[in-house]
């Protein structure tokens, strides 16, 4: 499932390959879902069939270390994808001062010292 942000840059590529008058648009809003752990593919082959490309976004899953709970692994994946306390609280339905909690059993459970550590961590497993 895409986030808040990828969706609202698949959103602008989207209305950008509309307009046609800044062809460079879409590329630099689907880059930047690319950036952020989608993969992103635009069928062309659909412009006689629908009159528009097909953008096809998919988030890339990382490998999640074993060990932490189900919702740690979630705290784990939004900290990846850049999220501030406050923000992932608001996408999991939890208070910040909970994802802190979450945020401090992860870096004890894996051994890192900041939340930088955890996103690196996470990236360099991306499958």
């Amino acid at each position: 499932m895409l986030t808040e942000m990828e969706k609202a840059h698949l959103g602008r590529a989207i209305a950008a390959l509309g307009q046609g008058d800044a062809p460079w648009q879409p590329v630099a809003e689907l880059a930047q879902l690319a950036a952020q752990g989608t993969d992103v593919a635009v069928d062309f082959t659909t412009n006689d069939s629908l009159g528009a490309p097909v953008i096809i976004a998919q988030r890339r899953h990382p490998t999640l270390p074993a060990g932490l709970t189900p919702r740690q692994q979630e705290v784990c994946a939004l900290i990846a994808q850049g999220g501030s306390n406050k923000a992932i609280a608001a996408s999991l339905g939890i208070t910040p001062a909970t994802v802190k909690d979450h945020v401090h059993a992860i870096l004890a459970r894996l051994g890192l010292k900041s939340r930088a550590e955890v996103a690196s961590f996470i990236h360099q497993r991306q499958v």
